[in-house]
């Protein structure tokens, strides 16, 4: 179990620290297209936040009312970025939006139904759409020449962290099956993979000029 809280307090840690210099940042960032992904990094510091806060503070036990909230917001706010850097139209923001609000409703609905929030078809769909997009937008970042973007490693690790969790999640009925220990080493695996999006983010940054 120390390795899954070591990795868990490292992940929020780099997260801390990659938000906060991806503010500091926010005028290169926005000038670029890439401002939404900061805007991600908040959103997922602020359910990180409040989930320690219900937890540890107020002794909530069941918090999986928050988790709507974050499978539609993470969703909406990559895809914002991914619209933002093809350079899209706006009408495929109000669909991005639209979408993340299907995932939403289907999340709420199970909560409501008692069945597990993410069991639905929303996880797997939004993660493999971030798999594709990333993936896509990263072979091109590759392909194109001239000027490196400088978010390609940020790209490859999005395409790294969302393809294990489409693969954690493909195999999650049978994490019931396995011993505590031995889920909080995945689960401490899974730490030690966003703790690298942090912090090939945190690196990505502060390579930018103000």
């Amino acid at each position: 179990m120390s390795f899954y809280y070591g990795s868990l307090i490292l992940s929020n840690c780099l997260l801390i620290l990659s938000f906060v210099l991806g503010l500091s940042r926010w005028a290169t960032l926005k000038r670029d297209k890439r401002h939404f992904f900061v805007a991600y990094l908040g959103f997922v510091l602020t359910i990180e936040v409040i989930n320690e806060i219900l937890i540890m503070l107020f002794y909530v036990q069941d918090i999986s009312f928050i988790y709507p909230f974050y499978i539609s917001g993470e969703f909406f706010l990559l895809m914002c970025l991914f619209l933002s850097i093809q350079k899209m139209s706006g009408s495929w923001y109000y669909v991005a939006a639209a979408v993340a609000l299907l995932f939403f409703a289907e999340a709420a609905w199970l909560r409501s139904e008692g069945a597990d929030v993410s069991a639905g078809y929303g996880k797997i769909i939004s993660h493999l759409s971030i798999v594709c997009f990333s993936g896509y937008i990263l072979i091109r970042a590759i392909r194109e020449s001239g000027r490196i973007d400088y978010f390609l490693n940020i790209y490859s690790c999005l395409l790294l962290y969302y393809a294990i969790s489409v693969f954690l999640f493909l195999i999650l009925d049978q994490l019931t099956a396995l011993t505590p220990r031995n889920a909080a080493v995945i689960w401490g695996m899974n730490n030690i993979l966003s703790s690298v999006l942090y912090g090939v983010s945190w690196y990505t940054f502060l390579q930018l000029k103000k």
